[in-house]
C-alpha cells in the first residue's frame, strides 16, 4: 500500500516564495502520479514551506525542491508501506 510524505522546507515556511518539489526514485526516474482532474505530473507545489505527496508507493526517495527565487534544497525519504512519512529540509 502507498502512503504519504510531507516535505516541510523551513526556510519557506514564512517566506511567501514559491517552489516546486520533485521525487527521484533509487532507480533515478521522477516519480510520476496520476491527478484526478488531469494528467501526469512529476512535481508538486510547495506552499508555506510544506508539500505533501498523498500516495507515494514505499521506497527510497531523493528530494528536490526549487523555489522560484534560485534557491534549491536536497533531502531524502524513505517511506514505507501505509506508514504516514516525514522529512524536514
Amino acid at each position: 500500500p502507498a502512503t504519504s510524505l510531507r516535505v516541510r522546507v523551513k526556510d519557506l515556511v514564512q517566506g511567501g516564495v514559491q517552489a516546486t518539489l520533485t521525487v527521484t526514485g533509487s532507480d533515478g526516474r521522477r516519480y510520476l502520479n496520476v491527478r484526478p482532474w488531469g494528467p501526469l505530473h512529476d512535481q508538486w507545489r510547495v506552499q508555506d514551506g510544506v508539500a505533501i505527496i498523498d500516495a507515494l508507493p514505499p521506497g527510497n526517495w531523493s528530494l528536490r525542491v526549487e523555489a522560484a527565487d534560485g534557491r534549491s534544497w536536497q533531502g531524502s525519504a524513505v517511506t514505507r508501506p501505509g506508514v504516514p512519512a516525514e522529512t524536514e529540509m
